[in-house]
């Protein structure tokens, strides 16, 4: 929870103290929600790939007929692997990212003092 609103001097804490929380409140949410739709999307699917081959087996009347639609659901459960696995990386990516430091990259471009020393030394003469 971000309380850092609750820190602030003078009347400002008694606006902001609120808000913040509220939004924490909604950021929280928002990552419970996200993993729950996730699941159901990927849920849906299976599902949705299990009903087309019953129906059309039973269209079909011959349950081997629908041995093609066996390989294209092998096919698409592949792909809704691939793509779940890739949204899961991207919800990782974006938790991590949005918790970093964010005077971290300046630091990162100044040299070190170590590497500074070492650049002006000149080799001796053995």
């Amino acid at each position: 929870m971000n309380v850092s609103g609750f820190m602030e001097k003078g009347g400002l804490k008694f606006m902001l103290g609120p808000i913040f929380l509220l939004v924490g409140l909604i950021e929280f949410a928002s990552e419970l929600f996200r993993m729950l739709t996730l699941t159901l999307r990927l849920w849906g699917n299976v599902l949705g790939g299990e009903i087309m081959l019953v129906v059309m087996s039973a269209l079909l009347f011959v349950p081997g007929a629908a041995l093609p639609f066996v390989g294209l659901e092998v096919f698409i459960g592949l792909v809704q692997g691939l793509i779940f696995s890739l949204l899961v990386l991207i919800y990782f990516i974006l938790a991590i990212e949005s918790h970093e430091e964010h005077g971290e990259t300046e630091h990162a471009l100044e040299p070190h003092p170590d590497d500074v020393q070492l650049a002006h030394v000149t080799p001796r003469a053995a």
